[in-house]
């Protein structure tokens, strides 16, 4: 399903929307090597967006910020440090890999 919120306006238009649920669960069993362990649908999922918009102006006042857990720099122990982080979910906020540094 291309579209994340699907407009529907007829009983017809939600044969479309249940045949995608469907097939992502018969594409996923016959693939599994190559599809995510979870399976999530956003269509569904009304207000989102206005959530992400609420976010971004909290974010645009100063009130929310990102946490960042750790900041490494980059070459390879540091970038295993950091894909162990994040495989083992045992930090609070962002890892963060710094690739160039401005000048």
């Amino acid at each position: 399903m291309e579209d994340p919120w699907p407009k529907i306006q007829h009983v017809w238009q939600v044969v479309p929307l249940l045949f995608s649920f469907l097939k992502r669960g018969v594409y996923s069993y016959l693939h599994p090597a190559t599809c995510p362990t979870h399976a999530n649908h956003s269509g569904l999922k009304r207000d989102v967006q206005e959530r992400n918009e609420a976010l971004l102006q909290l974010m645009g006042e100063g009130k929310v910020a990102a946490v960042v857990a750790r900041e490494l720099k980059f070459d390879s122990e540091s970038v295993r440090e950091a894909f162990r982080m994040q495989k083992a979910r045992e930090h609070s906020g962002k890892v963060v890999v710094e690739v160039a540094s401005e000048a």
